[in-house]
């Protein structure tokens, strides 16, 4: 038996109804949209709740009304809302305020959190630092050949490839007046995106405009980018990298007609079991409404024959006369994804009777976990390691320097470094300075672990057996780690004092360890052991650092570090460097430590000759 459960709410007086249905495959669309679209619901329906039964992937979707037409004087279109990384409990709004006549003029924005999915919101000044909005038109471009002008950029979030890469679809005009749909992969520096390569381009001739307002994701290793165009239907292309699409194909019904559409963007869902499509269609009773652009739609696609299956669509925004195609997607966490849309009278009599319409929110509720999400709401290729192929430093600091180390996160950031942070006596830190450590982590810098009083391996497991070293320096110091929420994957020696034996001791519970080089007397560039190839990286779980400590931009040291990274990028190595405090000379501090214009010096020049940066967390 295939249910149906449609709740709607007037004016928050709730009128229940329901209907059990026992259609074939061909009647089902035509009773849910005389259901919704006909005389059956009223006209300031405000709440809808759908149990489509046929859908794999979808148990429930409850759409409702989060900002009323009657709240405000001006149009409010385009509602866009992410959430911050990590924290699934809290979404961001910004609400465009938009021109009457439909020219796509923005006037301003208003801007709204809420922990409860906008059923309650608090309006905000501005978005909060920190927050990179997946709409964000912040890119650039260091390519030869990149067009001088994209667009629909808002269209699109980034999808990621890996933390470190995604993949950006945007239109451009190879020819005057017509759209071509195409990406970029793009790498992340300073709240921007960086592109890095270009893909192809595609058309379509007999559409006035082309291709245009893509809509990308990834699933299961492949690329689906959805796309709008003027010849009555929506466009899928498929690309293996993100790069390299394959033409375009219109969007069919699983039975292979065409799905009629009128100039309406469309936009896909992802779920680790499947994919979904939201759009909009004309219908033999939406004529009336802008470009046919209400209700808006929601149905399974078939991963095998890449067509939406028919008996699985559903209504998720009711059609009131008003177009509702403008609308964003948003993974919030594992059992929901959601859509927001705005009622957006576009024709020139509404404009002139200074109509507004309310703003919905959607709530797709999974069958089942999203496992392409994280447990703590994050994108699970945004939290993936990138494959170590590129020539690299690593460069950590040890003991507990944490002010010093704080002071500097804008200097990293302004290189795009990470780094890792070695951590001793633990237990000794207060809850300020663990809060400096999670600022650290946040920022993409890894957490390693240096011991629980800094005691010399070798010299004390020779004087007390290595069970006795384990006890009192390595399960200590990794129980506090983890008390705090750090799970130290790398270990750096104290002093450098490791053997066979503690190397097969300690990478029983750490992936990989660090000593200082056993080289001594050579410079930098000569000393081998602090130099692996980076096809050899996956295999190796101990790494001897260069101590890198100038107290000088212009002094030896400085010289020899500069000349190991010249050596690291000529061979295709990956370089291991290491030092402690971070200050200026003449101020008080520990007597190891590397001055802040030298180290700015290395991290400015590992960039420039496109040495990547590696933490230890990234070696896998």
């Amino acid at each position: 038996m295939n249910f149906l459960s449609i709740i709607t709410s007037e004016d928050n007086k709730m009128n229940c109804f329901s209907h059990t249905i026992i259609p074939t495959r061909q009647t089902i669309l035509s009773l849910l949209t005389c259901a919704l679209a006909a005389a059956a619901l009223p006209q300031d329906i405000k709440t809808l709740t759908i149990k489509p039964a046929n859908s794999a992937l979808i148990g429930e979707v409850h759409s409702y009304v989060i900002i009323d037409k009657t709240t405000h004087e001006d149009l409010w279109n385009c509602p866009l809302f992410t959430t911050m990384p990590g924290e699934p409990n809290r979404l961001y709004l910004s609400i465009n305020i938009a021109d009457r006549r439909g020219k796509d003029l923005s006037f301003g924005a208003r801007y709204y959190t809420s922990t409860d999915f906008f059923q309650t919101k608090q309006e905000l000044d501005s978005l909060p630092p920190g927050l990179f909005p997946p709409w964000s038109e912040n890119i650039e471009v260091k390519i030869k050949g990149f067009p001088e002008k994209i667009f629909h950029l808002t269209t699109s979030p980034p999808v990621f490839i890996d933390r470190d890469h995604a993949i950006k679809a945007f239109t451009h005009q190879l020819q005057p007046g017509r759209y071509s749909v195409s990406s970029a992969l793009c790498t992340f520096a300073d709240g921007k995106l960086i592109v890095q390569k270009m893909g192809n381009s595609h058309t379509i001739e007999n559409s006035a405009r082309g291709l245009y307002e893509p809509h990308a994701v990834r699933w299961h290793e492949k690329f689906y980018m959805t796309c709008r165009a003027e010849d009555g239907y929506g466009y899928l292309l498929v690309s293996d990298d993100g790069l390299n699409w394959s033409v375009p194909e219109a969007w069919r019904w699983d039975n292979g007609e065409k799905i009629a559409m009128d100039q309406t963007m469309t936009k896909l869902l992802v779920h680790s079991q499947g994919l979904a499509l939201c759009y909009t269609r004309i219908l033999p009773d939406n004529a009336e409404t802008f470009r046919h652009r209400a209700p808006l739609h929601l149905a399974d696609v078939d991963v095998q024959t890449l067509r939406l299956k028919k008996d699985t669509e559903c209504i998720i925004v009711p059609n009131k006369g008003l177009p509702v195609g403008n609308f964003w997607v948003w993974p919030v966490n594992q059992q929901e994804t959601c859509v927001a849309t705005a009622e957006w009278p576009r024709d020139e009599k509404r404009a002139l009777q200074k109509i507004n319409g309310d703003i919905w929110f959607c709530r797709i509720k999974w069958r089942r976990p999203n496992t392409l999400m994280t447990a703590d709401g994050r994108d699970s290729a945004a939290t993936a390691v990138p494959r170590i192929s590129e020539a690299g430093l690593v460069l950590s600091f040890d003991d507990c320097n944490l002010p010093s180390w704080r002071e500097q996160m804008p200097l990293f950031k302004k290189y795009n470094a990470r780094v890792t942070f070695f951590i001793d006596h633990f237990d000794k830190l207060d809850k300020s300075q663990i809060e400096v450590l999670e600022e650290l982590r946040q920022a993409g810098h890894a957490i390693g672990c240096h011991g629980w009083r800094h005691e010399k391996a070798v010299e004390y497991y020779q004087a007390h057996g290595m069970e006795k070293y384990l006890q009192d320096e390595i399960e200590p110091a990794v129980q506090a780690m983890k008390q705090h929420g750090f799970m130290p994957t790398c270990f750096a020696y104290p002093n450098s004092c490791n053997d066979d034996k503690t190397d097969a001791a300690l990478l029983k519970t750490f992936r990989h360890l660090r000593s200082g080089s056993h080289s001594p007397g050579k410079r930098l560039a000569d000393k081998d052991d602090i130099f692996i190839k980076v096809e050899n990286i996956a295999k190796t779980g101990v790494f001897y650092g260069g101590s890198c400590q100038s107290h000088n931009a212009d002094d030896d040291v400085s010289a020899q570090t500069i000349a190991a990274l010249q050596r690291a990028k000529a061979n295709d190595e990956i370089l291991f460097l290491y030092a402690h405090d971070i200050r200026n000379p003449g101020t008080k501090g520990p007597k190891n430590y590397i001055a802040i214009k030298s180290l700015e010096k290395i991290l400015s020049y590992a960039r420039q000759i496109g040495l990547r940066f590696y933490n230890f967390d990234d070696l896998l």
